[in-house]
């Protein structure tokens, strides 16, 4: 994940709240526009006037619009989660270090899910990856 394709997923989020956010907002201030302009004219000074012709507002606005801004979120969110496979990896371990860690506890889940022993370079696909390979084993009681 480089700095750019974080600009980029960032920005074109900030886009999607917006947009979507806009409709609601732009209904918002029109209708307080609107009632202000009224209570000016009819000289009623009431606080409280303008909350319930927003409310309506803004539920039509949604009712009207709902669909496209859910159709709008998932097609961002599946545009994500599809592009995350095919970005590369942003300061992971190389594989020759991956090979050398081991995991903790390594032998006892090796032994409890799979049987295997420790002498046999490629036993299991759990511990595989850790153990080296090695030339000649000594014969031991467990191989």
């Amino acid at each position: 994940m480089t700095e750019a394709y974080v600009i980029s997923l960032a920005q074109s989020a900030l886009v999607l709240a917006l947009t979507l956010a806009a409709p609601i907002l732009l209904t918002s201030l029109i209708i307080g526009i609107l009632v202000s302009l009224f209570q000016a004219a009819t000289q009623i000074n009431e606080a409280t006037l303008t909350f319930i012709p927003k409310i309506i507002g803004v539920s039509l606005m949604l009712a009207l619009l709902g669909s496209w801004m859910a159709q709008q979120i998932l097609a961002f969110t599946s545009n994500l989660f599809r592009s995350l496979p095919t970005l590369p990896r942003y300061g992971a371990p190389s594989v020759r270090l991956r090979a050398r860690r081991r995991p903790k506890g390594w032998r006892i889940l090796c032994a409890m899910f799979t049987n295997c022993r420790p002498c046999r370079p490629t036993s299991c696909a759990l511990c595989a990856p850790w153990k080296t390979p090695r030339r000649a084993p000594a014969k031991s009681p467990t191989c």
